[in-house]
């Protein structure tokens, strides 16, 4: 089974976490012998035996890399051992998360901005105060330019709208909605109602009548309101504060709020292999004694 790219960042940083931590231990026992000077803790740390790899645990160390490359992150996770390295080799790339909000914000403020010197170049032209020839091409950069930028922002407008404000959810949710009110709480209230007036007329066939209440509520009404409740808000959690629980529901998660600036990507994704221990079986000579018979017993 594939893992999913956020499943192999934790798996990284975990990685990474449990070779720091041995690394640290190494260092922290140096510096706390007191027999040592600092220039002999200093050059104790910088000749201490490298740290067992993640991967095979030889004393060869482990590579763990983030690098930036323009608007993503590669992250590399190696065993340290160049010439000779175990199958230890995790590399992918996560492309960095622009916000919806300040894209389309960014967005409108450039296409205002090359409205606005459009307003002067065409002033400009108006009134002589530019040579016709430059001004006509200078014109026509500023054109080419605010038609890519309103594409760009309306491409990034409709994927926020499919994403966080679906046309088809919203009306899936009314119409789930309407049915609860008119179908559901209408078939319950207008049992109810039959009930008082069979109870009022002295109708006795009606006594089993609050067990059903009871089973329809919990069955139809319960059942309803917690898929509506669900489907209006697919994020919900409870945060504590001063003493206080809070329910937090929200209609989309924070990961929709934000695009990929360019494609992720899963380079390769292979654990190291630990060494087999070594057999401790007994050899052939201790574990059969030569000339050792069974005496029967008398």
């Amino acid at each position: 089974m594939e893992e999913s790219l956020s499943q192999l960042i934790d798996k990284f940083y975990t990685l990474k976490e449990r070779y720091d931590a041995s690394r640290q231990t190494k260092i922290s026992k140096i510096i706390s012998n007191k027999e040592l000077s600092n220039r002999e803790k200093r050059l104790k740390v910088t000749k201490m035996d490298k740290v067992p790899c993640v991967g095979c645990r030889r004393a060869v160390g482990s590579v763990f890399s983030v690098t930036r490359n323009g608007a993503a992150r590669t992250f590399i996770a190696k065993c340290g051992d160049a010439s000779s390295p175990c199958p230890l080799d995790i590399q992918f790339i996560v492309a960095d998360r622009i916000n919806y909000a300040r894209a389309i914000a960014g967005g409108q403020s450039d296409i205002n901005d090359i409205k606005t010197r459009i307003i002067i170049g065409k002033n400009n032209m108006l009134f002589d105060y530019s040579p016709d020839a430059n001004a006509t091409e200078w014109f026509s950069d500023l054109s080419e330019q605010l038609e890519e930028t309103a594409q760009a922002t309306g491409k990034i407008v409709e994927s926020n709208i499919m994403i966080n404000d679906n046309p088809e959810n919203i009306a899936e949710l009314e119409t789930f909605k309407k049915y609860f009110v008119d179908e559901v709480l209408w078939g319950y209230n207008n049992m109810i109602e039959k009930y008082k007036q069979d109870v009022a007329v002295g109708e006795t066939s009606s006594d089993n009548v609050p067990k059903t209440l009871a089973q329809y509520y919990i069955d139809d009404i319960a059942m309803w309101a917690r898929d509506i409740n669900n489907l209006e808000y697919p994020e919900m959690f409870v945060e504590h504060h001063n003493n206080r629980y809070i329910l937090i529901q929200q209609q989309n998660p924070e990961t929709n709020y934000f695009f990929n600036a360019s494609d992720d990507k899963i380079i390769t994704n292979t654990e190291g292999a630990r060494p087999k221990p070594k057999s401790r079986t007994l050899s052939a000579a201790k574990k059969t004694p030569k000339n050792t018979t069974l005496k029967a017993s008398k």
